[in-house]
Order: structure tokens, then C-alpha cells, then sequence
């Protein structure tokens, strides 16, 4: 069914491109330039944890961290909509002006723009949530879903097509897939073995064998998160040399 789906709107795409007599924007181009921008996107992410795990930010919502983090955002939604904007007034409905695979990505820039709202509110009133407690917020959880949706945009158009295979066809998929698993690793970062090592610390510091179960269970829960991923891939691809190094 998902690729009658496909092709059907393949079909439609090509209409319509006969019809204006133009181009629709789309394609692995458009999955190589927003792959770059999800990146930034992340990386925005983690210079903004960075700040917060070493004391550089204060009680403002508004920090430079932020500001980078949330411009991360809104270059990939300019581009999406402005993607979509063109391929509009080239004749496309909008169900077809969104590129094969984004539209998730659109609905996830709505959430994170919702979830970007929620949180200058939540901390006005609340303050600047620290430790655990910034991780799992309400409004940053919210951030972390619409993000999510966002950055795979390259991945779910890759599945889409079919006889994708090498570097070149995969590149921006594999970058989507890494992207995704960098916020699954985020968010996750309390349990996380290089960062928290719980399992190596003394007895005395747990009742009993707290410490030891903490420790094997954030090497399982980080040892799922990468070959969930992983697994995902080779479901569906025959993986180019090296893509998972």
C-alpha cells in the first residue's frame, strides 16, 4: 500500500511539473541541503546542554545558546516552507508543494514552535530547570518530539524511493538517522555510561546493589538505542562500506 501511495504521488508530481512547465523542488538535493541544516539544528541542541552542564547560563530564557539553538530552528523551517512556498506558485497543491517525506517534518516544526512557547513560559514562571529535571520538562520533551520529527525528514524520503543504494543516495539518511539517534542519546544523557558512570562509583554511595543495576542498565539502554537505529537501517538498505563507523 505505502508504495501504490508512492508512486501515485510520484505520478502526480510529474503532472504537475508537465503542467506549470517547471521543476518542483525536492529530491536528494533538497535531502543534502536540509541534512546540513538539521545538523546545525542539533548542534544547537548540544551547544545549548553544554552551557547548562558547565554553569553558563543564568535564570534568562533568552541566552546566546538559545539563541543558536532556536536559529538552529528556524533555518530549517524557512526552508521547508519556503520550499513549499515555490513549489506553489509553480502549480502544486499543497499536499505536493511539501517534498516526498517532510510532511512529519512540518508537523514536527508546528510542535517544536508550540513546545519553543511553552517553554519561555514555563520558565518565567518556574525558572531555569537543572540536572534530571531539564531533561525530562514537559516543554523540553515537547522540543525533543517536534525535533525528532524534523531532522528525519531525510530518512523517511530515502525510505520512500525506491533503488537508493551507495553514498550518495544514502548519505543524507544516514546523517538523518545519526541526527535522530544524537537526540534519543540526549535526552538520555543522565543514564548515559560515558557521562554518568554510576556502576563505577563506591558501594557506600547506593543502598546495596543500587549502583552495579544502574550501571549494567545504562550500558543496555544505550547499547538499544544505537542497534534499534541500526537495525532500522538494514531493514531497509544494504548499508554503503563504512556507514556505521
Amino acid at each position: 500500500m505505502g508504495v501504490l501511495t508512492n508512486d501515485t504521488q510520484s505520478m502526480e508530481r510529474q503532472q504537475v511539473q508537465a503542467k506549470a512547465g517547471a521543476r518542483l523542488v525536492g529530491g536528494l538535493s533538497f535531502d543534502y541541503a536540509f541534512a546540513v541544516l538539521a545538523a546545525i539544528f542539533v548542534g544547537g541542541l548540544f551547544l545549548d546542554g553544554w552551557a547548562h552542564n558547565h554553569g553558563r547560563v543564568d535564570d534568562s530564557f533568552f541566552t546566546p545558546w538559545h539563541a543558536f539553538f532556536y536559529g538552529g530552528f528556524g533555518l530549517t523551517a524557512i526552508f521547508l516552507l519556503g520550499t513549499a512556498g515555490i513549489n506553489r506558485t509553480r502549480g502544486a497543491a499543497w499536499r505536493l508543494a511539501i517534498p516526498a517525506g517532510y510532511g512529519l517534518a512540518l508537523a514536527g516544526s508546528a510542535i517544536f514552535a508550540a513546545g519553543g512557547v511553552g517553554d519561555l513560559v514555563w520558565h518565567t514562571l518556574f525558572g531555569i530547570e537543572e540536572d534530571f529535571e531539564a531533561l525530562v520538562s514537559p516543554t523540553h520533551l515537547m522540543l525533543g518530539v517536534g525535533m525528532a520529527l524534523v531532522v528525519t525528514g531525510p530518512l523517511r524520503a530515502a525510505w520512500r524511493r525506491s533503488g537508493s543504494r551507495g553514498w550518495r543516495d544514502l548519505a543524507p539518511a544516514l546523517v538523518s538517522a545519526t541526527l535522530l539517534l544524537s537526540i534519543f542519546t540526549f535526552f538520555m544523557m543522565f543514564s548515559h555510561p560515558l557521562m554518568s558512570i554510576i556502576g563505577g562509583r563506591m558501594h557506600g554511595e547506593f543502598n546495596q546493589e543500587t549502583g552495579q543495576v544502574a550501571g549494567v542498565l545504562s550500558l543496555m539502554i544505550d547499547a538499544a538505542l544505537l542497534t534499534g537505529v541500526v537495525f532500522l537501517l538494514l531493514r531497509r538498505w544494504t548499508l554503503p562500506p563504512g556507514a556505521l563507523t
